[in-house]
């Protein structure tokens, strides 16, 4: 699967490093690990 963009709120948002993509790897700040976990698994 290549790579992907998960948007939280806004670009703004984004851009203020609260997200980071990697190839089959998301990490959100916060309350965001639950929703991390999830894609994972369905990225797998």
């Amino acid at each position: 699967m290549t790579k992907f963009v998960v948007c939280i709120e806004s670009i703004n948002y984004a851009n203020r490093g609260n997200w980071f993509i990697f190839d089959k790897a998301i990490t959100f700040k916060g309350d965001g690990g639950k929703l991390r976990r999830q894609i994972s698994e369905l990225i797998k």
